[in-house]
């Protein structure tokens, strides 16, 4: 079994289209298992009142929000702890993640809120515009005076679909949707078997993460080798934005293009064996052309 080239000429998508000679190195050591030092967050039952709203504070590994727009609902993973102690969760199939502000531009001109934001994750080392943009911007915000609890399990959200609007938007406790990896699903092998694909030479290597550079800047950066699809090809996603990379023998399920390595930007099934993210067209921020997965 191989995996994606270490390095090759990529179709990226910046601000237009390039051939670009891309890298993808192993990085074994950047994500570490959870260790007993590092818990799953504890599931909390404290009443709060916040913004004259009563609910019950439940936060959990995973969350489900419904009620907002159909693009921002669906389950959020919990990530851990921002600067200010509070957790922050990503969406497991989208860019988009729920924190908390306290001042969400960084010159006191909101109020302190939880924030469904978009394109960038929150900083865990800031403690204000944890997005870094100077303003406030996201798809959804509920004012809280204080982030204790977690985010609320059910209150009304300013949220935008194609106009503002005030909205009830609950978040429930999902609890067993990501479970720890056991002695069944080990970490794959780093391998080193020279391959040739397509005219390039490569080494072939993969393994538990990968570092992306020489594409565009918010694609570059880790890959975390998440398992592998129903063709048996590893397939990685992308710690910070809500990027994956995968194998596609047939990316719009018509077989108009060559298989091909996407650098993709919706979840890859891992049932499919073709047009893995279901849109029944070939899209992404970038494509590698290669008649099989083994060896690049």
């Amino acid at each position: 079994i191989g995996g994606p080239p270490t390095s090759g000429t990529w179709q990226i998508w910046c601000t237009t289209w390039s051939d670009t000679t891309v890298s993808l190195e192993a990085q074994v050591t950047t994500t570490p298992a959870p260790t007993a030092t590092t818990p799953a967050p504890t599931r909390l039952t404290t009443p709060a009142t916040t913004t004259g709203v009563t609910m019950t504070t439940v936060w959990s590994d995973s969350l489900v929000m419904r009620g907002a727009c159909n693009r921002d609902n669906g389950v959020y993973v919990y990530e851990g702890l921002t600067a200010n102690g509070a957790p922050w969760f990503s969406k497991v199939d989208d860019r988009r993640w729920i924190y908390y502000d306290p001042d969400c531009d960084g010159k006191g001109t909101f109020s302190p809120r939880w924030v469904l934001g978009v394109d960038h994750p929150p900083s865990t080392t800031a403690v204000k515009d944890l997005d870094g943009d100077t303003d406030c911007k996201g798809n959804g915000f509920y004012e809280s005076a204080s982030s204790i609890g977690g985010p609320p399990t059910s209150g009304t959200w300013q949220i935008w679909c194609t106009t503002w609007s005030d909205t009830t938007v609950s978040l429930e406790a999902q609890v067993t949707t990501t479970p720890a990896p056991t002695a069944t699903t080990p970490a794959p092998t780093r391998l080193t078997t020279p391959a040739t694909t397509t005219g390039v030479t490569m080494t072939t290597v993969w393994s538990d993460s990968l570092v992306m550079r020489g594409a565009c800047n918010r694609d570059n950066g880790v890959y975390v080798y998440e398992g592998l699809t129903a063709n048996g090809a590893p397939w990685f996603k992308q710690v910070d934005v809500g990027s994956w990379i995968y194998h596609d023998p047939d990316c719009d399920g018509n077989g108009t293009f060559s298989p091909m390595w996407v650098l993709g930007t919706d979840l890859p099934s891992t049932t499919a064996v073709k047009d893995l993210d279901g849109d029944t067209d070939c899209k992404g921020n970038g494509f590698y052309e290669s008649a099989s997965s083994i060896g690049g």
